[in-house]
């Protein structure tokens, strides 16, 4: 059967017409890729998912988790391992970073650096199923890998490739070669920003944008919604994805939804949590709270998030127990608690004057974002020792060595009867508050979709089309003449 010239033509037209409507018909797909290895990954996975949203509630927008792509399925054991050495071994972190971070010496691009027991095939293989029009991850080793598959050809250089910097590590290749790679950085602090700049990166691939946090964080809190809440602190039915919600209140068990106790207002109220893992010695940071309290004469009230850590909470409350036996308790409220709903932890923290834990981004900056003292752990070695040592060196926070926790106390109170010390830390706080610019987030990842929805959706694999100078229209027109000339033959 012959087709005629007309028919051809028309052909050829609609075949562009379907083509151009799946392609821009379509919602624009983010990809993020984030990982379990501590909580502040996926913390800042979901951040940025929320802010999309907020500016681009059409977006369709997936997670990957890293650990799914571990070779031989032992992705959650990976992870578990991870936790285990935040809370058994944190000493062992700092010889695993330093050999992690050795693996980027002499290379030259992030995609060079080996992931060995990572299945990249099988990361890929997801990417394609899922036709990302944009990818966006959280964690470093994602970020290799991701770099990696653009450069050997897998991913197209016209699928925008970003990376948030959850960590405040510069001058190690191993991260700053991130941003040479991707096409984008979003930074925490403006002394990230310089410091990457004086190494070389183009300041165009770099947005100060602050660590994304939950937008929880940013709600409005007075005095009255503070008072509000620690009155009914134990009447609050937590998250019932937490069954393993257990308080203690001064020597007793207490179910959730206690009426009978209620914290003061009046009395100072401090916060100790140190992440997901509850790393630390919570006893010891408590023994040294007491003993500061009762040298200055001042009630205190304390409220400890244990989360995961089991022994913190038995090892917390025995202590609490056997001094309190001995009369040395007068003038303290012990509230002892395994994992919290976000939301609530958040309001405890606004409710405290210090909120005392591990270092990291996620846990100080929030404290910091609500204008409450952090005190951070030195507990983990690598890129947590790095935080900690840029929040002493820009007055951010109060930080302490693990062998230090006896002494938080001393240090904490000499901090908040220092007028001046308090002044430099309110300045700096206003500093990185300043900092904290979802919006700008929000419009990178906007003008992207915006982009995208203009000009067509491209493919996640790059097409190689036979002849480069070739235009799409062409394209389709000479492959309808080829079915054409078939057909007649």
């Amino acid at each position: 059967m012959k087709l005629s010239k007309t028919v051809r033509f028309f052909a050829c037209v609609a075949t562009v017409f379907v083509l151009s409507a799946n392609a821009f018909a379509a919602k624009t797909k983010i990809v993020i890729v984030s990982a379990t290895y501590g909580a502040g990954h996926n913390s800042a996975a979901e951040s940025i998912k929320n802010s999309v949203l907020q500016a681009k509630p059409e977006t369709e927008i997936t997670i990957l988790k890293l650990e799914n792509y571990v070779r031989g399925g032992f992705g959650q054991l990976t992870s578990r391992a991870f936790d285990w050495i935040y809370q058994s071994a944190p000493g062992a972190y700092e010889p695993i970073w330093q050999a992690t971070v050795a693996t980027a010496d002499n290379k030259t691009s992030a995609g060079d650096i080996p992931q060995p027991i990572f299945n990249k095939e099988q990361f890929y293989q997801e990417l394609v199923a899922e036709n990302p029009d944009i990818i966006v991850t959280t964690h470093h080793i994602s970020a290799h890998l991701l770099i990696n598959l653009r450069e050997s050809g897998k991913i197209s250089w016209k699928i925008p490739l970003a990376w948030l910097d959850t960590d405040w590590v510069t001058g190690e290749n191993f991260f700053d070669l991130i941003s040479k790679g991707v096409d984008m950085t979003f930074i925490a602090h403006p002394e990230l920003y310089s410091e990457r700049m004086r190494l070389g990166i183009p300041p165009e691939k770099m947005l100060v944008t602050g660590p994304p946090l939950n937008a929880a964080v940013f709600n409005s809190f007075s005095e009255d919604d503070r008072t509000d809440f620690l009155l009914k602190f134990l009447q609050t039915v937590d998250d019932p994805r937490y069954p393993k919600q257990t308080t203690f209140v001064n020597g007793i068990t207490r179910p959730q939804g206690t009426h009978d106790i209620r914290l003061d207002p009046n009395t100072l109220t401090l916060t100790i949590t140190s992440g997901r893992a509850g790393i630390g010695n919570y006893s010891k940071i408590f023994e040294g709270l007491v003993q500061e309290a009762h040298e200055r004469g001042i009630k205190i009230q304390v409220i400890a998030v244990c989360a995961a850590n089991e022994k913190n909470y038995k090892d917390l409350t025995a202590y609490y127990n056997a001094e309190n036996a001995k009369g040395n308790m007068k003038g303290v409220t012990l509230v002892v608690t395994q994992l919290m709903e976000h939301s609530k932890m958040v309001k405890t923290v606004h409710s405290s004057v210090a909120s005392i834990g591990k270092s990291g981004v996620q846990t100080p900056f929030e404290a910091i974002m609500m204008g409450v003292v952090s005190v951070s752990g030195k507990y983990i070695g690598g890129q947590e020792r790095v935080a900690a040592e840029a929040y002493e060196r820009l007055k951010l926070a109060l930080t302490f060595e693990k062998s230090e926790e006896k002494l938080v106390g001393k240090k904490l109170f000499a901090l908040l009867n220092d007028p001046v010390r308090m002044a430099e830390m309110r300045q700096a706080h206003e500093v990185a508050k300043a900092s904290y610019r979802m919006d700008i987030l929000q419009k990178y990842f906007k003008d992207q979709i915006e982009r995208i929805t203009s000009q067509g959706r491209v493919p996640l694999v790059p097409v190689t089309i036979e002849t480069p100078a070739e235009s799409f229209l062409q394209l389709i027109y000479r492959k309808c003449n080829i079915l054409s000339r078939k057909r007649r033959s």
